[in-house]
């Protein structure tokens, strides 16, 4: 018996947007460097950037921001993020 398999939808420009302004802010916050964060988040090389320059986004990469980084799901992809105010060096 054959299952149907659910059809994949692109996620908009403006929720890739928002993802990458909330992971640019988390990189600043935390001062890590794309590679740092990949790492932390187990995804492949390169996924980071596509993701920072609205590119690309898939519902894995979602998840992991959201299990890894604790960023409410519903937060990242529905709210933008906060503004960050570096404090002064």
């Amino acid at each position: 018996m054959l299952m149907s398999v659910p059809v994949k939808k692109a996620i908009d420009l403006p929720t890739r947007r928002r993802v990458a302004a909330y992971l640019q802010r988390y990189l600043d916050r935390n001062q890590m460097t794309r590679e740092q964060l990949e790492a932390k988040l187990e995804l492949g090389s390169g996924t980071i950037s596509r993701v920072l320059m609205g590119r690309s986004l898939g519902l894995d990469v979602v998840l992991k921001i959201n299990r890894k980084l604790m960023i409410d799901a519903e937060d990242l992809l529905n709210r933008d993020p906060p503004p960050y105010k570096q404090r002064p060096e």
